[in-house]
C-alpha cells in the first residue's frame, strides 16, 4: 500500500510492506518513507511548482525497487515510520482495576512470554511487584525513603498491610526475577508461577478491593431509591 502527502514544502511517499523480520521471524508490516522533494519540486527566481509527472515517475519507480529488490536493505533508500506486528497468542491478562503503570508492565511481560522471552518476562513481573509494593508504601504513608524491595515487602507484612500470602508469593517474585536478571536463567514452568503469583497478588491488592467497594456503592444507591436490596 502506497501514499503521498506533503510535510512542510516536503514531498514525501509512504509505502506500508507485509514481510518477514529477519530477527524475530515473525510477519511483520513496516511502515516506511522516502523523502522524494528534490526529484518532484522545481524552483527558479520566480517560482518553486510541483512537477506531476515527475511524483508519478517516483512513485513507480520506488514501487517497482520495492517489488522486485529480494536481497537488498531498504534502509538504504528509505526511513522507517513504524514496524507493526500482528498480535501474537498472550496466554496471560492483567486483571481488572489495576493501574495503569502496573497494568502496562504486566502487559509487557506477557508480550515478552508470548515470543518466548522468558528471562526478560521474568524480569518484567519483578518489576511490576516493584512498582505495587512502591505503590502500597506510598499509599499507607510508609515510604519515608528509599527501600530495598525486600524490606518493602517486610515491612508491609508486619504492619499487616499485606497477608503472609501476599508476602509469600511476593519474595518468589522477587527471588526469581532477581535470578533472571544476574544470572540470564528461567524456565516455562517457574515462570508459569510467577504469573500465577502476580495475578493473585494484584487480584488480592487492587482487584478484590474495587470489586467490593463498587458493589458497596450500587447497594448504597438502590437503598437510597428505595430499594433495600
Amino acid at each position: 500500500m502506497q501514499r503521498a502527502l506533503i510535510q512542510n514544502m516536503n514531498y514525501i511517499i509512504y509505502f506500508n510492506i507485509f514481510s518477514k523480520c529477519r530477527e524475530c521471524k515473525l510477519p511483520t508490516i513496516f511502515s516506511i518513507y522516502r523523502n522524494i522533494t528534490n526529484a518532484v519540486i522545481h524552483e527558479n527566481i520566480a517560482e518553486r511548482w510541483l512537477d506531476k509527472d515527475d511524483i508519478a515517475k517516483e512513485t513507480t519507480k520506488w514501487t517497482v525497487y520495492i517489488n522486485q529488490e529480494e536481497d537488498g536493505n531498504l534502509l538504504d533508500n528509505f526511513q522507517i515510520e513504524k514496524i507493526i506486528r500482528p498480535p501474537v497468542n498472550i496466554s496471560y491478562q492483567c486483571p481488572e482495576h489495576v493501574p495503569e503503570d502496573i497494568k502496562g508492565k504486566f502487559d509487557e511481560a506477557a508480550q515478552c512470554h508470548a515470543n518466548d522471552c522468558i528471562v526478560a518476562s521474568s524480569m518484567m513481573l519483578r518489576l511490576c511487584l516493584e512498582t505495587v509494593i512502591k505503590d502500597l508504601l506510598k499509599t499507607n504513608n510508609e515510604q519515608k525513603q528509599k527501600v530495598y524491595l525486600s524490606d518493602g515487602i517486610k515491612n508491609l507484612s508486619e504492619k499487616n498491610l499485606i497477608s503472609k500470602r501476599i508476602q509469600y508469593f511476593a519474595n518468589e517474585i522477587r527471588f526469581d526475577g532477581n535470578y533472571a536478571a544476574h544470572e540470564g536463567k528461567m524456565d516455562q514452568e517457574n515462570l508459569q508461577d510467577l504469573f500465577d503469583f502476580t495475578i493473585a497478588l494484584l487480584e488480592d491488592v487492587y482487584t478484590q478491593p474495587k470489586k467490593i467497594e463498587l458493589s458497596q456503592e450500587r447497594r448504597a444507591q438502590r437503598k437510597n431509591q428505595g430499594n433495600p436490596k
